[in-house]
């Protein structure tokens, strides 16, 4: 995948395609939550976000800042590795193909 300038979109090299899989679940199939959208556009009270949806969000931020880290990596305990492992074994959900299975 390349951006509008032609140059390669980093993301795609960048991330697992677990964690990808994860996010365009989250925030582009039309299928999906699409969370950033609704959220965005006043369209969702955010209290009302189903706590397995809130796990899902937690989980990518965490992962993100596991891999991206500042200064002091965190420590890794056994609710990261827990963590970890499911973003790793993630199948999306909401992809055109899951969704026609």
């Amino acid at each position: 995948p390349v951006l509008e300038d032609g140059s390669p979109n980093n993301l795609f090299s960048e991330i697992s395609e677990t964690l990808l899989a994860m996010l365009l679940d989250l925030l582009v199939y039309p299928e999906g939550p699409r969370l950033r959208d609704r959220v965005s556009h006043g369209e969702i009270d955010i209290y009302s976000i189903p706590s397995e949806l809130a796990d899902w969000v937690l989980a990518i931020f965490t992962v993100l800042c596991y891999y991206y880290p500042n200064e002091q990596r965190c420590f890794i305990g056994e609710a990261l590795r827990s963590v970890l492992f499911s973003v790793s074994e993630y199948k999306s959900l909401f992809h055109p193909f899951a969704i026609a299975r």
